[in-house]
This record gives structure tokens, C-alpha cells and sequence, in this order.
């Protein structure tokens, strides 16, 4: 829930009904989101980083593929050239927006 932006405090609503149930030593608190949260988010950004990174080679790979086909070239170094240009542009495009910073 936290990758998805949902507060300690909406969590804690949101698991409320199962938590009633559960002994009061069990039961999900603040405290307990705040101690699950440092064990586990930074391990879940570090592991989307990593398929974002995975994923991202491999569409251009195919980009890259795709484009020498279309284009006709035997190399694709050729091909390339025109990947690069485009995700640069981007990449500048995007940096312009105050949020890009707050990207993993």
C-alpha cells in the first residue's frame, strides 16, 4: 500500500477490520506499519529499480530491432543512433519537470 502512496493512517484503516481480530499484542498499529516500512520498503525500491532497469534495456532492444528493420539497416549501431537521440530528448523534456526529480 505504501508503494501505491496510501498513508500509515490509511493503511491502518484499511486493515483495521482484520486487526480487531487479532490478540491486541498482534494487532497493526502505527508503530508497526513505521518498523515494517524500514525493514522492507527500501528493499522493494531497490528490486523496482532494478526491473525498471530490466524492462527498459529490453524495450529498447526490441525498439532498437523493430527500428532497423522499418528502416532497413544491416547494423544495429545504425539503428541506435536514432534510440538515443529520442531518449535523450526525452530525458531533457522530463527534467524540466519539477517532479521528474522525485523518480526512483
Amino acid at each position: 500500500m505504501l508503494a501505491l502512496g496510501v498513508s500509515y493512517p490509511g493503511i491502518l484503516r484499511a486493515l483495521d477490520d482484520e486487526s480487531t481480530k487479532l490478540d491486541p499484542r498482534d494487532r497493526v498499529t502505527i508503530d508497526s506499519i513505521r518498523n515494517h516500512t524500514s525493514r522492507h520498503f527500501p528493499v522493494q525500491q531497490i528490486a523496482r529499480a532494478t526491473y525498471r532497469e530490466i524492462l527498459e534495456r529490453r524495450a529498447e532492444q526490441n525498439q532498437v530491432g523493430c527500428l532497423m528493420r522499418l528502416l532497413g539497416h544491416e547494423s544495429m549501431a545504425t539503428s541506435q543512433r536514432y534510440v538515443v537521440a529520442a531518449g535523450t530528448e526525452t530525458k531533457q523534456a522530463a527534467a524540466q519537470n519539477r517532479l521528474y526529480d522525485l523518480l526512483p
